[in-house]
């Protein structure tokens, strides 16, 4: 009878076995994962930053644009 479904976590799984074959541990992959969530972390609030400079921006250029509107319109 053939199996549907392997949950087993056992070392012996095969992807610990494609990990291994890559050359990858599961220790430098949870370095890896841990360094990409703290620079996912430490850049996050300088988007959200540069996303509030952004709506600064489109405020200035917004009254500029009326501005030169009005200024076509009683010419």
């Amino acid at each position: 009878m053939r199996k549907i479904l392997d949950l087993s976590i056992s070392p012996s799984s095969r992807y610990t076995k494609k990990l291994l074959k890559l050359g990858i541990t599961l220790i430098e992959l949870l370095i890896a994962i841990a360094i990409f969530a703290l620079i996912t972390a430490i850049t996050i609030p300088m988007l959200e930053g540069f996303k509030e400079e952004s709506g600064y921006v489109i405020a200035i250029r917004d009254i500029k644009l009326l501005d030169q509107s009005a200024r076509l319109f009683f010419l």
